[in-house]
């Protein structure tokens, strides 16, 4: 990690900023928000319903959000795509947890306080390391660490989306 063109990426403000934005933000507020339009229903449901309910709401929160991303990619959408991908069962790990979470909180169940911290913990937590992590993925692959990425390819080039299957296999 000598070389000054990954030094300067990793310290750039845009970096930064994006890696505060995507590693830290975006997975405390997306794994808030994600199950509360389930608050309705999860009175009604049991503990396996909510957590399969909350998962089904992240599938349909990730399928959004992957167009979004997909279609504000302008030609590297595919690229964008494949990321997005690979990080698929995010979105329904993490709503799924927080779905159960608040069941249990709406139940009354033992100890749901501390069950709904931990289990925010770790949907916030994988979120922040997918997140954070795939962005590092990109940033080293742009500056070079994986060498010259082919322009046929993409953005991410052969390397880089090894890496990043990689990087899920062990985020799994």
């Amino acid at each position: 990690l000598a070389g000054s063109r990954i030094a300067l990426a990793l310290t750039d403000q845009g970096f930064i900023y994006l890696f505060i934005q995507l590693a830290v933000i975006a997975p405390l507020a997306e794994e808030l928000a994600k199950p509360l339009a389930l608050f309705p229903a999860l009175r009604r449901l049991s503990r396996n319903e909510a957590f399969l309910l909350g998962a089904f709401a992240g599938a349909g929160f990730a399928a959004v959000e992957n167009v979004i991303y997909a279609a504000s990619g302008g030609e590297i959408w595919s690229g964008i795509l494949a990321v997005r991908a690979l990080g698929g069962a995010l979105h329904p790990l993490g709503a799924g947890l927080m779905a159960l979470a608040w069941h249990d909180v709406l139940h009354g169940e033992q100890n749901a306080g501390s069950k709904w911290l931990t289990r925010f913990a770790i949907a916030v937590g994988v979120h922040a390391v997918w997140n954070g992590g795939s962005l590092l993925v990109i940033t080293l692959g742009g500056a070079g660490f994986f060498g010259d990425l082919p322009d046929e390819i993409g953005v991410l080039g052969v390397s880089a989306a090894g890496a990043m299957l990689a990087f899920l296999i062990l985020l799994g």
